[in-house]
């Protein structure tokens, strides 16, 4: 404040200077009776001694009011905010010292000085509002804006101004100056670091969730909204729970009661996606508590693991196949060797028993031959010898072509095939009803070689266990692979049976079919119906 206010010596002096001249204008009389004189003796007197009491009561309460005087000057100088006084024309007619430091000049200067003089000129609009407004409408007024110091860099400020009135009733403006530079930095401080938490939150390769202390979203980033389908404000209010699979709801309570308990811990679960399909995803999730350590909620970083939970159990299942292929290859070696020794056994009793017996016969016939002296009985026994021979060189000739028919190396598959179910329909007494449009096709020798077995082995089963009359055998061509089947009307089987039976090594044939076909990459099809008969098919790529 800048007034003045006079000491109480002052004022006294002052006071008696008026009294003499009051008494001067106004003399008493010259002679007045002495009982008169007396009287007003005592009445001066006892005027003196409560003259003197109104005189200590009034410098005790000007003592206390300088106190007071002081006190509040001190207190609107060095004030936290800046306090001005301006006329209706903008000029400031008092300041505090905190006003004149915060302008960076001596409160002398501010005085009589206009306070537009120190706005920004970016801001001399804002504060003309400011000033009118308070003016006209005589209502508390608020504005943020910049200004200029004296040989320092502009500040931010907040002005807030009311109407008032002088004591002499002239009208005047009451102005608090606060510096708000430090808490609009703070705060551009503050929007810079949440767009770069935002900027984090939205670009990680992560969901990100909050929920309230009720379960509710309250925040998803845009990738954590995407796993499940839907946009981030379509989430927000939602519990999580709603997002679960009925059998998921059970985990999903026991989670949230641990997240009350102060819990934090990781778990997978299958969410439903806005197409209804499920998504696996694999969460962390930790509670969230206030000042006072009350639980206020949770936060829940998740991934999409779907792929991966796939990928696993593909991996399972390679890993079953593989190991189901690793018994399936156990007990076909195995069995192989069986078959290996079961067809040398055949092999030999084979040459034993035929070839053995027409040897010995030929021996006999030559030492008979060596001893006759008779020329008839020799011829005779000539003639006898060499059919023996005929006969033994037709059942090698079988044998061999039982082993590796030279046809399919001479002439390809289809004639091979037609001779080969000519020969059995004599051997086995079936009526068996070949279709081809293979010609004289020929194939690499693996595929050749494939497809004969598969029709041979095929037959051989037909023969040993279908007990059938009529077999259909067909060998077509397609643009990428050759076609083959074998049908019959025999007893038929249960497949699935069969099947099982081939892996646990009980039958050798259908595993050692399927493995056979399967290695020049063929696929086997077998379809049958107890009492129905049975068809099997394979398919050979041409390569």
């Amino acid at each position: 404040m800048n007034r003045q206010t006079p000491s109480i010596e002052q004022q006294a002096t002052t006071l008696r200077a008026r009294a003499e001249k009051i008494l001067r204008q106004n003399p008493p009389p010259r002679e007045l009776p002495r009982a008169k004189l007396q009287e007003l003796i005592h009445e001066l007197q006892v005027h003196q001694i409560e003259l003197e009491m109104q005189n200590e009561t009034l410098r005790q309460t000007t003592i206390e009011l300088e106190g007071t005087r002081n006190r509040f000057s001190d207190l609107y100088d060095f004030a936290p905010v800046g306090y001005l006084t301006l006329d209706d024309h903008n000029l400031i007619r008092e300041a505090n010292l905190t006003a004149a430091a915060m302008l960076g000049v001596d409160r002398a200067q501010l005085i009589k000085t206009r306070l537009s003089r120190f706005i920004v000129p970016a801001d001399q609009d804002a504060f003309y509002l400011f000033h009118k407004n308070l003016v006209e409408k005589q209502t508390r007024q608020v504005c943020e804006l910049r200004m200029n110091r004296a040989n320092a860099s502009p500040i931010d400020v907040s002005l807030e101004g009311i109407a008032a009135q002088d004591v002499d009733d002239t009208p005047i403006l009451r102005v608090t100056l606060s510096d708000i530079t430090e808490r609009n930095r703070a705060k551009a401080e503050l929007r810079a670091s949440e767009a770069r938490y935002h900027q984090l939150v939205e670009t990680i390769n992560e969901g990100m969730a909050i929920v309230n202390a009720n379960n509710l979203t309250t925040f998803i980033n845009t990738h954590g909204a995407a796993i499940l389908g839907y946009a981030p404000d379509e989430i927000i209010g939602h519990s999580f729970m709603d997002f679960l699979f009925p059998e998921e709801i059970a985990l999903g309570e026991q989670e949230i009661e641990l997240r009350r308990r102060g819990i934090a811990n990781q778990m997978d679960f299958r969410a439903r996606h806005k197409d209804g399909m499920p998504r696996w995803v694999l969460a962390s999730a930790s509670p969230i508590y206030d000042s006072h350590g009350k639980y206020v909620g949770a936060l829940s970083i998740f991934s999409d693991i779907t792929e991966r939970k796939h990928a696993e159990h593909e991996r399972e299942n390679l890993l079953h196949q593989v190991k189901r292929a690793r018994e399936q290859l156990q007990t076909l070696s195995r069995q192989l060797i069986d078959a290996q020794e079961h067809e040398r056994r055949h092999i030999a009793r084979e040459l034993h028993d035929e070839v053995g017996q027409v040897m010995s016969a030929v021996k006999a016939n030559l030492e008979t031959i060596q001893l006759a002296p008779d020329p008839a009985t020799l011829a005779a026994d000539l003639t006898e010898s060499i059919h023996i021979v005929d006969r033994a060189l037709e059942q090698i000739r079988a044998i061999a072509l039982d082993l590796r028919p030279s046809l399919l190396d001479d002439f390809g598959l289809a004639p091979t095939l037609d001779w080969y179910l000519q020969r059995q329909m004599k051997r086995a007494h079936l009526a068996i009803a070949f279709e081809s449009d293979l010609n004289d096709a020929r194939f690499a020798p693996e595929i050749e070689t494939t497809a004969f077995r598969f029709i041979q082995a095929a037959l051989t089963n037909v023969e040993r266990h279908a007990r059938a009359t009529q077999v259909q055998v067909c060998a077509r061509r397609t643009n990428d692979a050759l076609e083959l089947s074998v049908r019959d009307d025999g007893v038929g089987f249960d497949v699935a049976t069969a099947r099982a039976h081939a892996r646990h090594g009980v039958t050798l044939g259908l595993l050692a079919l399927e493995e056979r076909v399967q290695l020049v990459g063929g696929a086997l099809t077998l379809t049958s119906t107890p009492g129905q008969g049975a068809e099997i098919r394979a398919t050979i790529p041409i390569r």
